[in-house]
């Protein structure tokens, strides 16, 4: 994902444990609530809805993780991110 917004001229904090992951709109790291409260929220749901146009269901907030598991194989991961790239130039536009 934050290969996708580079190509955008974004940058994006990301985190994982496990199978779950984060990701912010922010040039900064994001360490506390106030953090949180600092990131680009209207652009995360114009993203949201692109990701939705093209198929991928993600959580409406950015307050909210993202889950990977088995079931989502390379295709699957593969689609996720050719929809990110668009989507992110679509909600930088």
């Amino acid at each position: 994902l934050q290969g996708a917004a580079a190509g955008a001229g974004l940058t994006v904090q990301t985190g994982a444990s496990g199978g779950m992951l984060g990701m912010a709109i922010r040039d900064r790291p994001v360490r506390n609530f106030a953090d949180a409260r600092a990131c680009d929220h209207a652009l995360f749901a114009r993203f949201f809805w692109a990701m939705l146009d093209r198929g991928v269901w993600l959580p409406p907030s950015s307050y909210e993780a993202m889950f990977v598991s088995a079931a989502h194989d390379d295709a699957a991961i593969g689609h996720v991110l050719d929809a990110a790239r668009e989507s992110f130039r679509l909600a930088m536009a």
